[in-house]
């Protein structure tokens, strides 16, 4: 099957947008309010977007006419407005940006995405402050959570997440603070097929942090989480997969002179999940950070960290390790570049871990490898270009989840801060 390439009209909105938040000029600001209008244009091409097995014999690696069925160009348009406004300690804040996604090839997948935020940090008195506020994301979802076939692509792959949340901070004196946090959010993947899903979590966390001497801060807390799958369109007998998930955590943020800083965390994480006892999960869990300044223009990080994570398509769950290194430099006051290099072992468990089709399983196993690198230029005080290159490869347990992309792109941002 061959898509048709898109005509050049659809771009019009995408152009529009654009050239609006570039005509606003510079951000205003005026008592107390700050308004930061901001645009992006991207292209980006991958050579394998949906993610899907590329061995030599695969019957996916050319379509009729012999021409490449894995790889495709898109173009993102995207801009919106951030607004800040302060009043008194208060600040009230709105941040939108809109999307418009044009594919070259697979046209059934363009679509419109929408983020925003909005929210209040608020103080009572000097020791009493906090935060609510709310989270709006409409977005495609990444196709290394599922599995596509390209022959009957469907294009419903797009995902509506919302949470609302609150948040507290007590700070019983100079050195001693007490943490609260809840949420409550929904995430809704109604029309792919078997991988569909809704899921509603709660959320609520405590803890206490002692700020101390020689730039120490460190604390405890305790994370709990409970999530309820409701029916999906697809099967509405399917058994329901709900969860509660507790994390124990200590934490640790530390500031060796004025170039180096470490952070991390250790934890114990527990999964119940209320009607399937063989997907129960728990695992000790934890992150590492040492960040250092080597020259005034280079600097690098380590970072580890240990995840037991929830899998929605899989109405399961991910413990995942991984490790990343990277390093930065400052070539000029416009020019940066920066390099990483990642590496994640993971296990899925799951309903049905294969994600619907093919052999049943309730777990599998994945080694993820990616090397990412990006140039930024200021090229003026509002505009940035940002050309990058990323290599991903998974090799896994189950042969229709491994897969290798090469993905090359630039981004031109322009955003008028004021």
């Amino acid at each position: 099957m061959k898509f048709p390439r898109k005509s050049p009209h659809h771009f019009v909105f995408g152009h529009s947008l654009a050239a609006l938040v570039l005509l606003t000029g510079t951000a205003n600001v005026y008592a107390g309010t700050e308004i930061i209008p901001h645009a992006l244009v991207r292209y980006e091409h991958d050579s394998n977007l949906l993610m899907v097995p590329n061995d030599d014999n695969t019957k996916w690696k050319k379509d009729a006419s012999g021409q490449p069925r894995l790889e495709d160009t898109f173009q993102d348009y995207s801009g919106g407005v951030d607004l800040n406004y302060k009043w008194r300690d208060n600040r009230y804040y709105i941040t939108t940006n809109y999307q418009r996604f044009v594919y070259q090839k697979f046209s059934q997948l363009d679509h419109n995405g929408f983020a925003g935020t909005t929210g209040i940090d608020w103080v009572a008195t000097r020791q009493v402050k906090g935060n609510v506020g709310y989270i709006y994301d409409r977005h495609q979802l990444s196709f290394i959570d599922v599995i596509v076939d390209p022959t009957v692509l469907n294009p419903n792959f797009i995902e509506t997440t919302q949470q609302a949340n609150a948040s507290a901070n007590y700070d019983m004196n100079s050195h001693w603070r007490g943490e609260f946090s809840t949420s409550y959010s929904t995430a809704k993947l109604p029309d792919a097929g078997t991988q569909s899903y809704d899921i509603t979590q709660t959320q609520a966390l405590i803890g206490a942090k002692y700020i101390g001497a020689a730039n120490l801060i460190t604390g405890v807390s305790i994370d709990r989480r409970k999530g309820h799958y409701r029916d999906t369109p697809d099967n509405p007998n399917k058994p329901q997969s709900d969860f509660t998930q507790t994390v124990y955590q200590y934490s640790i943020d530390y500031k060796i002179g004025t170039r180096t800083s470490v952070s991390g965390t250790i934890g114990y994480s527990t999964r119940v999940q209320d009607n399937n006892s063989t997907n129960d999960n728990s695992a000790t869990v934890g992150s590492f950070s040492f960040n250092q300044q080597i020259t005034a223009k280079t600097s690098y990080f380590l970072q580890f960290k240990r995840t037991l994570d929830t899998y929605n398509t899989l109405q399961g769950s991910q413990l995942s390790t991984s490790g990343i290194a990277g390093i930065n430099y400052q070539a000029t006051p416009k020019i940066s570049l920066s390099a990483n290099y990642e590496r994640t072992k993971a296990t899925v468990s799951g309903v049905n871990a294969t994600g619907g089709g093919g052999t049943q399983a309730t777990s599998r196993n994945d080694e993820i490898k990616a090397a990412n690198a990006s140039l930024k230029y200021s090229a003026l005080r509002w505009l940035t270009v940002s050309p990058y290159y990323r290599y991903q490869r998974r090799d896994s347990g189950i042969s229709d989840f491994s897969f290798r992309a090469n993905t090359y792109g630039v981004d031109f941002e322009a955003r008028f801060n004021p």
